[in-house]
């Protein structure tokens, strides 16, 4: 499972969805690897890890969500892929996950 969070307005990330779905076995050895290598600390099980990872997310929808700092929450989110071609700087804002609101 992994939290996904944008750039943008007041604070330095805002999380919008947290998904485990589109995860191949090869996908999630990569990962491992990979999140290790970026480690910053852990709290318990979460592993923290500097933001220098771009992720395509393919869902369904986006609705307002009091659950989520962003204010708003992917419907049925799941990994696309890995964007090595991406850096965080030209990822999607939270302002354009917004603006996909289906309300």
């Amino acid at each position: 499972m992994y939290k996904c969070a944008a750039q943008g307005g007041a604070a330095p990330s805002w999380s919008f969805c947290v998904t485990f779905k589109g995860l191949t076995d090869a996908t999630l050895a990569w990962q491992t690897e990979r999140f290790l290598e970026l480690e910053t600390h852990r709290e318990g099980i979460t592993v923290f890890v500097r933001p220098e990872i771009v992720a395509e997310i393919a869902l369904d929808g986006v609705q307002s969500s009091t659950r989520y700092p962003g204010g708003v929450a992917l419907r049925f989110a799941r990994l696309k892929t890995y964007r090595s071609d991406k850096t965080p700087a030209e990822a999607d804002t939270i302002d354009s996950i917004r603006a996909l609101r289906s309300e």
